[in-house]
C-alpha cells in the first residue's frame, strides 16, 4: 500500500506539472495575444461609438484579470520558483500571495543555513505548507499564521502555527490513529508525503491554536562523505539547479519572442 501511495503522489505531481505548463505555455500566450489585440482596438476608439469603446475597456480589464488568475492557478499547481530557486525563495513568495488572497496575516522564518535539497523533498515541504495554510484559512478562524523552516542537527524541520480555535480532541485522535473520520484527506495526504520521505508529521492543538510539525531526516539525501558539513553538502544542489534554471529561462524567452514575431504582433527586436 505504501508503494502504491507513493506512485499516486508522483502521478499527481506529474499531472499538476503538465497542467501548469499548459496554462503557462498555451492559455497564457493566447490571453496575451487577446490583450494586445484589444489594446490595438482601444487605440482607435476615436472612430467608434462611446458604448463600444466602453465595452472594449471592460474586455481589457477582464483579460488582465484572467491573466492574473491563470498565473495564480499555474503557480499553485506547480511553482516554477521552487524548481529554479528552492524553498528559500518559493516560500516567502507563496506566503505573500496567500496573505493577499486569504486575509490571513502570515509570516515566515527561514533559517540562514537552508539551501537546496532534492526536488522531491523540496516539493513535499512546499505541499505541506500549502495544505497547512489552506486548513488555517478554512477551519481555524485565525487571523494570523507563522511558518518556520530550520535545520535541527541532521533533520529538516517545518512548523506551521496559528492562533485559531484549535482542533477537537476526537479529530486529533483520528489523525494519530490514521483514521479518516472528520479530518478529511488534506492532513492525511501531508502525513503520507512525510512517510514517503522517511519523515513524520505531528499535530498539536489547544484552545490557543494549532501547530503542524513536519520532520525529515536528511541522511537519505546527502552524500556518504560525512566529513563535509551539512550546509556544504546541500549547497551543491544550488549550483547545478541555478545553471539549469538560467538555461531553461533563456530558451523559454526565445520561444515566446518567436511566437509573437510569427503572429506579426511584435516586429524588430
Amino acid at each position: 500500500m505504501r508503494e502504491i501511495s507513493g506512485r499516486l503522489l508522483h502521478a499527481q505531481e506529474d499531472e499538476r506539472r503538465r497542467i501548469a505548463r499548459e496554462l503557462h505555455d498555451s492559455v497564457g500566450q493566447y490571453i496575451a495575444f487577446l490583450k494586445v489585440a484589444l489594446d490595438s482596438l482601444k487605440a482607435e476608439r476615436y472612430v467608434m461609438p462611446r458604448e463600444v469603446s466602453s465595452r472594449i475597456d471592460q474586455c481589457i480589464c477582464a483579460a488582465e484579470q484572467l491573466t492574473k488568475d491563470a498565473r495564480t492557478v499555474s503557480y499553485l499547481l506547480y511553482p516554477p520558483m521552487l524548481e529554479e530557486l528552492g524553498l528559500k525563495s518559493a516560500i516567502p513568495s507563496y506566503i505573500d500571495g496567500f496573505s493577499a488572497r486569504s486575509g490571513v496575516r502570515t509570516t515566515c522564518d527561514i533559517s540562514a543555513d537552508i539551501d537546496r535539497f532534492p526536488q522531491e523533498l523540496e516539493l513535499a515541504i512546499f505541499r505541506v505548507i500549502q495544505e497547512g495554510l489552506t486548513n488555517i484559512h478554512r477551519h481555524s478562524g485565525s487571523l494570523s499564521a507563522h511558518v518556520k523552516l530550520f535545520l535541527d542537527q541532521d533533520a529538516l524541520v517545518l512548523t506551521i502555527a496559528d492562533g485559531g480555535r484549535g482542533v477537537p480532541a476526537k479529530t486529533l485522535d483520528e489523525f494519530r490513529n490514521d483514521l479518516l473520520g472528520t479530518l478529511g484527506v488534506g492532513l492525511h495526504g501531508m502525513k503520507e508525503r512525510m512517510r514517503q520521505l522517511g519523515g513524520h508529521l505531528e499535530l498539536t492543538s489547544s484552545e490557543e491554536g494549532t501547530t503542524v510539525k513536519a520532520t525529515v531526516a536528511l541522511a537519505n539525501y546527502l552524500r556518504p562523505d560525512r566529513s563535509a558539513s551539512l550546509v556544504d553538502q546541500t549547497r551543491s544542489f544550488s549550483l547545478v539547479r541555478l545553471k539549469a534554471a538560467h538555461k531553461k529561462e533563456s530558451k523559454e524567452n526565445e520561444g515566446v519572442w518567436r511566437q509573437f514575431d510569427a503572429r506579426g504582433v511584435i516586429s524588430g527586436s
